[in-house]
């Protein structure tokens, strides 16, 4: 996720607070598993990229999975986005 420049400045002194849900899809059998919801803090001043880390799960059919990742700011205004997710393969 960026914060672009216009937002970055205006709110600096403020903390960034967002929520990151990552969402695996089994093409053959259809079935959604939640792989993690994250909710985290940080002060927006300290960078312009963020990063959400997701605990360690483990898939338990073999397949190949869509990854969805659903990342909304919690307390400023924020535009639409969105970018591809590769697939995963599990064995």
């Amino acid at each position: 996720m960026n914060v672009v420049s216009s937002a970055a400045t205006q709110f600096a002194e403020q903390q960034l607070v967002y929520r990151a849900q990552c969402f695996a899809h089994n093409l053959s059998t259809q079935i959604k598993s939640c792989l993690g919801d994250v909710v985290t803090s940080v002060p927006i001043a300290d960078q312009s990229a963020y990063t959400a880390r997701f605990p360690k799960i483990t898939l338990h059919q073999p397949g190949i999975y869509r990854l969805t990742v659903w990342v909304t700011l919690q307390n400023m205004p924020a535009s639409p986005g969105y970018f591809k997710v590769p697939m995963l393969q599990v064995v």
